[in-house]
């Protein structure tokens, strides 16, 4: 079977995400367990009542060791029954198959429940042995997580488990150590904080002036140098400017 190309991809550090995403109005060719042919082949609509809004991501486990790519193509070839999830990821990358905002189907809450409603899912492919495979398919699940949860705005207490929504014993190989699961999602969402960049870089008409406060040492910045040119300027940084120029001199600090 030919292996799957994607529309586009992106990398979060060093996680090459695939992006195939099922198309809205796809039907079913065949019948498939309660499905139909004809019918719809995924919710076909927006999470949270059609608003779009996502409310936190769900952690799964696959049931066995075929790759992110396999699940994916299996997904388009019809043969997931009714399991729709957001994005699947391996050791070795990742393969989304839904629009992040979309409604799935994962979380066995039924098709309007929170879980399936509101909740990304990710499928982390692992197996029992705990190998290096695992290792890294778990380490690459929880910077998936953690870029999600940046790009959204969500906190680390909106992961939750597939146990948390319908009692399965999922995700079966990281129930066991789920906090450190946890801990390591935390640890990549720091490292993919954004780079602090100074403000140092005045507009062409306040260039002349900013020049001549920094030499007359009226303007000096944080201790690391950012000026912060663009800030709004507070009570007590104008103290500090008046200070500067010697308009207080002669007057007591006081207690």
């Amino acid at each position: 079977m030919a292996k799957l190309v994607a529309d586009s991809t992106y990398k979060i550090q060093n996680l090459t995400v695939n992006v195939k995403k099922i198309p809205f109005g796809t039907k079913w060719i065949k019948d498939s367990g309660n499905f139909r042919k004809g019918d719809k082949y995924k919710a076909d609509r927006l999470m949270s009542g059609g608003s779009g809004k996502i409310l936190g991501i769900t952690i799964h486990n696959t049931g066995n060791s075929a790759d992110a790519e396999t699940y994916t193509r299996a997904t388009f070839n019809q043969n997931m029954n009714s399991s729709r999830v957001h994005f699947y990821v391996d050791s070795k990358e990742a393969w989304q198959n839904l629009e992040e905002n979309e409604v799935g189907w994962h979380a066995g809450t039924g098709d309007k429940g929170l879980g399936n409603d509101s909740y990304m899912a990710i499928e982390i492919i692992m197996g029992s042995e705990r190998g290096e495979a695992d290792r890294l398919a778990e380490e690459n699940g929880a910077l998936l997580t953690a870029y999600l949860l940046r790009k959204h705005k969500l906190g680390i207490d909106t992961v939750v488990t597939h146990k948390h929504w319908s009692g399965k014993e999922c995700p079966i190989y990281i129930l066991p150590h789920w906090d450190e699961f946890i801990s390591l999602v935390k640890k990549k969402y720091d490292e993919l904080a954004p780079a602090k960049t100074s403000d140092n870089q005045p507009d062409e008409y306040a260039a002349s002036a900013v020049y001549k406060a920094v030499q007359g040492k009226i303007l000096a910045g944080t201790p690391e140098g950012d000026l912060r040119l663009h800030s709004a300027v507070t009570r007590q940084d104008l103290c500090v400017v008046l200070d500067r120029l010697g308009l207080f001199d002669g007057l007591s600090a006081g207690n």
